[in-house]
């Protein structure tokens, strides 16, 4: 006889069910986008590409800083070294100062400049752009005027317009038969003194300086008239000084100057007032 058949499916093998079972395990946690080993390393790539992004952020930073101040320093330097702005140098000094005008004296291992600046006025006027040996220099009372040693040539005084191109060039030769008249002796040859600054008279018409023999032995303080040109020998300090000796002038008046002497190895410092007769 035949048996009838049930509708119900089969089941599998138990060891077949097991097999299934763990296969279907793994696809769901491959596939499954939301597993905590994928969170973990989903975590670890996030932070490591924000550390990376903070380093190149930093570095663009640091890098534009840096540019930025050698940028700035560069453009400091170009203004400092520009003769059209303000004279820079190794040594720069303040000489000095009237009627709203300054002198400035430069010095750097190309050698000497010397720089005036009037009241109003945009930017420095170098005067001695072509002699770097220019030094010593003293302004006049109206501050139109600067006088200075130049050693071009021969040591020689330049009395120079701040606010022009005119200047006039005194030398030893040209005043010497001068001199020599005056103290009615035979001096020698002599050389505009390198180490003292002349000095312009309050009204614009005498210069003040010192001359010296031609062995530096001593020196003569005179007066020339600079009206005009070439000037002239007016006066003569009948006493001379020991070249060694430190020596600065200074007109007190139209008439009378001031004379400093140090001596630097006996340490005795005289001050004089002298009367400049014409």
């Amino acid at each position: 006889m035949f048996q009838s058949q049930s509708n119900k499916p089969h089941s599998p093998p138990p060891q077949l069910a097991e097999i299934q079972t763990q296969l279907n395990s793994a696809l769901s946690t491959k596939s499954n986008p939301n597993t905590i080993v994928g969170d973990s390393q989903d975590e670890s790539h996030k932070g490591a590409r924000y550390y990376a992004v903070l380093v190149f952020m930093l570095i663009i930073v640091i890098g534009g800083s840096l540019a930025y101040i050698f940028g700035e320093f560069n453009k400091i330097s170009t203004l400092l070294t520009s003769n059209k702005s303000n004279p820079v140098s190794n040594t720069i000094k303040i000489i000095d100062s009237n009627n709203g005008s300054i002198v400035l004296l430069q010095h750097n291992e190309a050698g000497y400049s010397i720089y005036v600046r009037k009241s109003g006025q945009a930017g420095w006027s170098n005067l001695t752009i072509s002699d770097r040996t220019a030094k010593m220099p003293s302004l006049s009372l109206s501050g139109n005027r600067v006088a200075y040693i130049s050693e071009i040539d021969q040591p020689h005084i330049v009395i120079a317009h701040s606010n022009s191109d005119q200047a006039m060039r005194i030398t030893a030769e040209q005043i010497s038969n001068d001199v020599r008249e005056k103290v009615n002796i035979d001096l020698g040859k002599l050389n505009v003194c390198i180490r003292t600054s002349p000095s312009i008279s309050p009204n614009d018409s005498l210069l003040a300086f010192f001359l010296c023999r031609e062995n530096h032995s001593e020196a003569l303080l005179v007066v020339a008239d600079i009206i005009s040109y070439p000037p002239k020998i007016i006066w003569i300090y009948p006493s001379s000084y020991k070249n060694n000796i430190s020596k600065n002038i200074a007109w007190l008046n139209d008439l009378e100057l001031v004379l400093v002497l140090n001596n630097e190895k006996s340490r005795e410092n005289v001050v004089e007032i002298i009367e400049v007769t014409k």
